[in-house]
């Protein structure tokens, strides 16, 4: 017999770590985690799973234990309420919520033999179900990873928006690249067919890999995700190699080039390039490589991109990732008539969550306006204008990338009060646009502003797969010369637009797309966008700084060791300039792409980028030039 106990506790961070420690690495093997991207001690993110109240959280065969969490409440300290628990979301638990959340719940030990019983004797203090129990007894034989049920997921609103806008000139992916270090792998240099089985142990930890797009109803919805039964590894997963010398011009050159194509949108999408020969990079050792992905957009945003770079990585220097057993299988595109029902009754619904949301919305919108309104009558509120990144884009890309020593940005941020790491990084990004704009005489007299991507899971405790993104807007302060001065005048301008989306809510963006039709938001994009062309109008934002933190430990691809991790954004018409800002091993990277014919001289904007973070450096900590590292 096995026998049920239930005990009524507070579940809390401490609790969630302390489960992790008794059961170890057991305790992740229950989750059905598609995209589970760490091991036990380095949880990361959330595991993609079914809905339900009461949860198996984990499994331990070894010692005849399951361990069941069963929520009746998931509140946080403002007395959000998003709704029930999602299954797996134990990753997310163990990462935010000693921070901002409190769980109220049960907690379940069920002591079970191996071969699941068929009766269930309760203790006299228990109250838990007889049908949790047996399912969670069921659970016990079903091998780590194994999917619990077979559901095409279908896109987001906000995700297809970026399918909408896929084109020949403007491909929406993602790139992040990572280089390595193999001098210290004592086997010799790590070989592509390494490589290649470390993505095939991987595929695993995330849908995203061997999903493809299917259906759409012609744009009267959005399109679903589809497990692809023809998907083939080695299409995904390319070799090439620099030519001699192998310097840094050279590799930007072909990111550039890699990243300006597109993806194939009838396969999963996502392609990785392993590209050799970085022999003559100053701070690498020679015959160091890198490895660029693309993923498009519209499968994931900055964060869950930074979680898909940590699923194909080790903790260690392991050649590959222990062989783990998965039970895959592909599945059939949707059929016309399951699509178009299910078309028709989404749009039916539409017009009561449009309601919903703008009874919601009018009365958070009116705070954040009178929010607003008392900040501009302190002080005048940033002017809109336009520049030479502004105007439709072409097909080629260039790109470059400053490296910067995270610890002395944190001693930077500490020149003003209340200062951050993401006030350093725009008000570097804001001098560089001034020297650049300034040396070619197109320098607006107000400031500039751009656009930053917030991440809104915490607050919809939300799956981490696809966009969960809101956006803000932060003034570059290109008007101001003193580097001190401008970073100043940026925090108070991010500490602004933090209120306002708060007072509106972060996660508005999503909730608005959800209740339009898809069609309507393509054609309202491509409306407003040429329209904008044709026009000479002034835009809220000039370019876009998306600032992700990445991992902060030592990553290692079949025993290389990751030496930097750096991030390529989408440009697109009337947004020709894209930062993307990455943390990771105790370096932060700024990363710019721009179209070629709007931003023709790449090696003078990364000196601009340098020379902006070097006289910031000096204002603030009266110290010379700035570090450089992996340059040249």
């Amino acid at each position: 017999m096995a026998v049920a106990r239930r005990y009524d506790v507070q579940i809390n961070h401490d609790v969630l770590v302390g489960l992790q420690g008794l059961l170890g690495e057991d305790f992740l093997c229950g989750f059905p985690r598609s995209i589970a991207l760490a091991t036990s001690n380095r949880l990361v993110e959330l595991a993609q799973a079914a809905i339900t109240v009461d949860i198996i959280a984990g499994v331990a065969q070894a010692r005849n234990i399951f361990v069941c969490l069963d929520f009746e409440t998931l509140q946080d300290k403002r007395g959000f309420q998003p709704g029930p628990v999602q299954a797996g979301h134990m990753h997310s638990l163990l990462q935010v919520g000693a921070k901002n959340f409190n769980y109220v719940g049960h907690l379940s030990l069920i002591l079970a033999p191996i071969s699941p019983p068929k009766t269930i004797r309760y203790g006299s203090h228990c109250n838990v179900s007889s049908a949790l129990a047996n399912r969670a007894c069921s659970r016990q034989s079903v091998p780590p990873h194994t999917p619990t049920r077979k559901t095409m997921h279908q896109l987001s609103a906000l995700d297809y928006a970026f399918v909408q806008q896929e084109s020949t000139r403007s491909p929406m992916h993602i790139s992040p690249i990572i280089i390595y270090d193999q001098s210290g792998v004592k086997r010799g240099p790590v070989r592509f067919k390494e490589i290649l089985t470390v993505f095939e142990r991987s595929l695993h930890k995330s849908a995203i890999f061997r999903r493809k797009l299917a259906g759409g109803a012609m744009g009267f919805d959005t399109p679903y995700w589809v497990e692809d039964p023809n998907f083939d590894l080695e299409f995904h997963v390319r070799h090439i190699s620099l030519p001699k010398p192998g310097d840094w011009r050279q590799f930007c050159i072909l990111l550039a080039r890699l990243h300006a194509r597109g993806l194939d949108m009838k396969r999963p999408l996502w392609e990785a390039y392993v590209i050799e020969g970085l022999n003559n990079v100053e701070d690498l050792p020679e015959n160091s490589f890198a490895i660029m992905l693309k993923v498009h957009h519209s499968a994931i945003d900055g964060v869950s991109g930074a979680e898909i770079v940590t699923a194909i990585h080790s903790l260690t220097d392991e050649v590959a990732p222990p062989l783990v057993e998965d039970s895959w299988t592909g599945e059939d595109d949707p059929s016309i008539r399951q699509t178009w029902s299910q078309a028709y009754l989404n749009n039916l619904k539409r017009p009561q969550k449009f309601f919903d949301t703008a009874r919601e919305l009018v009365p958070a919108v009116l705070r954040a306006n009178r929010l607003k309104q008392s900040d501009d009558e302190a002080e005048p509120k940033t002017p809109t204008a336009r520049t030479r990144f502004n105007r439709k884009i072409g097909s080629h890309r260039v790109t470059d990338t400053i490296f910067l020593d995270l610890a002395e940005v944190k001693r930077i941020k500490a020149a003003i009060e209340g200062g951050t790491v993401n006030d350093v990084v725009v008000s570097v990004v804001g001098g560089a646009l001034r020297k650049y704009l300034q040396a070619n005489e197109e320098l607006p007299d107000g400031s500039l502003s751009c656009g930053a991507p917030i991440n809104v899971r915490q607050e919809r405790d939300s799956e981490s797969t696809g966009n969960q993104v809101s956006m803000m807007r932060i003034s570059l302060a290109t008007d101001i010369e003193d580097p001190v001065k401008r970073m100043m005048a940026v925090n108070q301008s991010a500490r602004k637009s933090k209120a306002y989306s708060s007072a509106v809510g972060a996660g508005v963006l999503m909730d608005v797309t959800q209740s339009l039709s898809p069609q309507l938001v393509g054609m309202g994009l491509r409306a407003a966008t040429t329209a904008i062309m044709r026009t000479d109008m002034a835009l809220p934002i000039q370019t876009i700084v998306s600032n992700v933190p990445g991992p902060q430990f030592d990553l290692y691809m079949a025993g290389a060791k990751v030496r930097s991790i750096m991030g390529m954004g989408p440009v697109l018409d009337m947004m020709g300039l894209f930062h993307a800002v990455i943390s990771a091993s105790g370096t932060i990277c700024i990363n710019f792409v721009a179209c070629r014919d709007l931003l023709p001289d790449p090696e003078f904007y990364r000196s601009c980028l340098q020379e902006a973070y070097d006289e910031l450096k000096s204002a603030s900590l009266g110290k010379g030039r700035g570090k450089k590292k992996g340059r040249k």
